[in-house]
């Protein structure tokens, strides 16, 4: 696991007694005690083009986050997946 998500997972032991840092419904527990959030996961993965990680924000979750259903989840993953080709493209890479 690399550093920086060490630094930011949220676990029963970085969890402070005042409860001043709390799971919210975008954290998963993926192992005993370890929760994380999708910030996490990019992080992890080292992903940097931005549409990307809108797109994997939308792909982990599709239709199930409250306010849009699958089928404009599913747009909005192409739309992003054409978006980060372009910035590819356009840059050269991230």
């Amino acid at each position: 696991m690399n550093e920086i998500m060490e630094q930011t997972m949220v676990t029963k032991e970085n969890i402070p007694n005042d409860n001043s840092t709390k799971r919210t419904h975008y954290h998963v527990e993926i192992a005993l005690d370890i929760w994380v959030d999708v910030y996490d996961v990019l992080l992890a993965w080292g992903v940097t083009n931005p549409a990307y990680q809108h797109l994997i924000k939308k792909a982990l979750k599709p239709g199930n986050r409250g306010h849009k259903d699958l089928m404009t989840d599913a747009q909005d993953i192409v739309d992003s997946a054409i978006r980060g080709k372009q910035l590819i493209e356009k840059s050269g890479g991230l």
